[in-house]
């Protein structure tokens, strides 16, 4: 079926959005609506297994080989090519986006366990892969093809998370053998092109990480794994050699076996199914808190019924899990039988689970003659739809083969009672990039009716998790012609780099997103009133203060550092500057950024201690 343009109101036009099929009877403005299946990829079609929401706005994926690779532009809903090949096969790798939007890969497929040790790293603005770019430099290999997983750089199912600072902190992965995963931890160091080894994070011998961890970054700046081969929720602290500690086991068994987890808010994770037996729980964890526990949604460490409104119609795994333009989480495909990958289970039901009511509730069905288990994607588009893509099985079932297709689901928030299409807030001037830490202008007819904003990091989605998805909610004050959204101040709790960045009215309708990139949050001594220079005006502010707030050391402080700037800072490498001509333009409009007048208090406090 041929791709329709629509519209939601006045200057708010929708990406191409394809047809409903006739799957479900029920109002979409209740249940949302599914596309009907079309053909993924050029050449009668491609299993994608790997998928990324670009910040250029289209979608890259690739299936199980080197070639098998392309673009979406979900715009126009066409296929295009890459412009090279990356330098080995990257089916079964880890990735992470970098802060200039380029996205690192990491280890890889040479066979079945049999990992690669090489790395290489995708640019979205100029279509090539570094082995064959002249503005990127080769990334260098992470180590040795040794069968010794104390020191070898093979990795096969590695996960890579994206740090604070921009680095990408890549663990675990086959080196030979099921299960013979690699001991130890490294780091991309992105500024140098280089890798480093957290020699004091070395994994015991009896104690290996599971095939592609849960990873996140806490608010403290730790890392967590979230379930290991026993069970364990574990922290990494990332500073000297590394070291890790112990938080305590989940609620429920072997959860990294095909469950997906998000961080759906600022240090708050949910698992949405999982596990070898498969499970229908939904379990949290709140980093922000002095003692982070483990609980089920709707409160207790015991299950719930199966009836009750805190867990999910079916068992799942090898199901997916995905952000939304709302801040609410979409549960798709998967099987509920024990097992690898039993077709026999296949779930169509997708569920919406609120965050706010930690209840999950039923919406439309994908097509059921589909089975989105292993190898299936979703990933959310900047028009607030879900792509979802893929899945295959290797055994029996009532729907055999490989999934070359693809639908689409529209969440009901896009819809108006009637059936038609809802009018959407729109956005009409934000900043490309913005400060961590900063009070952004965004500009909005709608400024009185907005009642949440939210940024999400653009999806990165492979084997039932995806490894990028977090997001942060927003304060803001309506003001005249727009809002002034506050930024999280610390990379910890949204790490540098590109962002969408959705209004949502008191309808529940969002907004298009806005690509915005975040840069580093940078606090100059002796700019007292931090607008990002140190001047007069700073003198003031201290003579204002002295005595409560400031003392006659910062005095010399200010002297020290008189004439100062952020531009300076940047010019002089504190940013992280990309190396190709278009990301590096980028980041020298980090430095004309406008500038809230808000004094940053708690960064204030800091710069005095």
């Amino acid at each position: 079926m041929l791709p329709l343009l629509r519209t939601y109101g006045v200057g708010a036009v929708m990406l191409f959005a394809f047809l409903p099929g006739s799957r479900s009877a029920a109002a979409p403005a209740d249940e949302g609506a599914w596309s009907s299946v079309f053909t993924w990829g050029a050449a009668g079609g491609v299993e994608t297994i790997h998928t990324f929401m670009l910040p250029t706005g289209k979608v890259l994926f690739w299936s199980t080989w080197q070639t098998s690779g392309g673009l979406w532009d979900p715009t126009t809903n066409t296929f295009s090519s890459l412009g090279n090949a990356p330098a080995f096969n990257p089916f079964c790798s880890g990735h992470a986006w970098l802060p200039d939007g380029r996205l690192l890969v990491a280890g890889g497929h040479i066979s079945n366990f049999n990992g690669e040790n090489r790395a290489d790293i995708y640019n979205p603005f100029t279509n090539r892969w570094a082995n064959a770019d002249p503005a990127q430099p080769n990334v260098p290999n992470m180590g040795s093809t040794s069968t010794n997983t104390a020191t070898s750089g093979k990795r096969w199912y590695p996960s890579a998370t994206s740090l604070p600072n921009g680095d990408v902190l890549v663990m675990s992965g086959d080196v030979t053998t099921l299960g013979d995963t690699n001991r130890t931890v490294q780091v991309y160091r992105q500024a140098t092109n280089t890798w480093s080894t957290l020699s004091g994070a070395l994994r015991p011998a009896n104690d290996l990480l599971p095939e592609y961890p849960r990873v996140f970054v806490a608010p403290d700046g730790r890392a967590i794994s979230l379930s290991d081969n026993a069970n364990g929720t574990e922290f990494l602290d990332l500073s000297g050699n590394g070291s890790w500690s112990y938080l305590q086991n989940t609620l429920d068994p072997n959860l990294h076996n095909y469950g997906p987890a998000v961080m759906y808010d600022t240090g708050k994770i949910a698992y949405l199914g999982g596990g070898n037996t498969p499970t229908r729980n939904i379990s949290m964890l709140d980093l922000n808190v002095a003692n982070p526990a483990w609980r089920y949604g709707g409160g207790g460490t015991s299950p719930h019924p199966a009836n009750s409104p805190f867990v999910m119609s079916a068992p799942r795994r090898q199901n997916n899990a995905t952000i939304l333009a709302d801040g609410t989480v979409l549960i798709t495909g998967g099987t509920s039988t024990i097992g690898w990958n039993d077709p026999n289970g296949l779930i169509a039901n997708a569920e919406i689970w609120d965050p706010e009511t930690e209840t999950v509730r039923s919406v439309a069905d994908a097509n059921v003659n589909i089975y989105r288990g292993y190898h299936s994607n979703a990933l959310l588009l900047p028009d607030g739809r879900v792509l979802v893509t893929g899945g295959d099985h290797e055994y029996g079932g009532v729907i055999p083969g490989q999934n070359t297709n693809a639908e689409i689901y529209t969440p009901a928030y896009l819809y108006a009672a009637d059936g038609s299409f809802a009018v959407r807030p729109t956005i009409t001037a934000a900043p490309d990039v913005a400060e961590l830490g900063d009070t952004i202008f965004v500009a909005t007819p709608d400024a009185a009716s907005i009642a949440k904003a939210l940024w999400i990091v653009p999806g990165a989605v492979t084997h039932a998790q995806n490894w990028t998805q977090r997001a942060n909610t927003l304060d803001f004050i309506a003001t005249e012609g727009g809002l002034n959204i506050t930024l999280p101040a610390s990379a910890n709790e949204a790490p540098i780099g590109y962002y969408m960045l959705f209004l949502v009215n008191d309808q529940g309708v969002p907004s298009m997103a806005e690509w915005v990139r975040a840069t580093p949050n940078i606090i100059l001594p002796g700019d007292f009133n931090l607008d990002d220079v140190v001047d007069a005006a700073d003198y003031t502010v201290w003579r204002d203060g002295l005595g409560t707030t400031f003392t006659q050391s910062d005095y010399d402080l200010w002297v020290g550092n008189f004439g100062a700037s952020a531009n300076t800072v940047a010019a002089a490498g504190s940013v992280p500057e990309s190396r190709a001509g278009e990301l590096a333009a980028l980041a020298l409009v980090a430095a004309g950024i406008s500038r809230s007048s808000m004094l940053k208090k708690n960064a204030v406090k800091c710069l005095l201690r």
